[in-house]
């Protein structure tokens, strides 16, 4: 398939319960369900963070995942809502004092609506200026310990400006 990029990213397509060969699987095939299904298959191939992409009835897993193990989730709502999050703090403090600020500032102004400044191996640092700011996710967890022949996941560094587009480095 044109849009896979084998060479930057593993990919894993899962049979959801009810579908393919897992078609004759145990249970209600509820998205809460499907949902577990996925935790106990990250962590069959080691995986303690992932990206997850879902259509349809996948779509509603992809949710239920994000919100049953948010700090696994890396792309979905995770890291990428987590710095939209961050701009939208960086642009209320802008109209309260006139400028930009860090995320330590913007964590004491009250400005931000997360707590966190990492998740799942990710770090998050705002940057600004006079004129904008940059906020930075960049993942620095150790190396992932992987089973002989399967190649890591691989964690792009994501950044968000001003303008609030995401912007996926390396």
């Amino acid at each position: 398939m044109r849009w896979i990029d084998a060479g930057s990213f593993t990919y894993v397509l899962m049979d959801q319960r009810g579908y393919g060969d897992s078609r004759t699987a145990d249970g209600a095939c509820t998205v809460e369900e499907i949902a577990a299904d996925a935790i106990v298959l990250a962590d069959s191939l080691g995986w303690e963070n992932f990206s997850v992409v879902g259509h349809s009835m996948g779509g509603k897993v992809a949710q239920r995942l994000v919100a049953d193990a948010p700090e696994r989730v890396t792309a979905l709502a995770g890291v990428k809502n987590d710095l939209i999050s961050i701009a939208q703090a960086e642009r209320l403090y802008y109209v309260q004092n006139n400028s930009y600020a860090d995320l330590p500032t913007l964590a004491s102004s009250g400005t931000m609506n997360i707590t966190r400044t990492s998740r799942g191996g990710y770090t998050y640092m705002a940057e600004s200026s006079g004129t904008g700011f940059t906020v930075t996710a960049t993942y620095v967890a150790p190396p992932l310990q992987m089973p002989n022949g399967v190649a890591p996941p691989h964690f792009p560094t994501y950044s968000v400006d001003q303008t609030m587009e995401i912007h996926q480095g390396d």
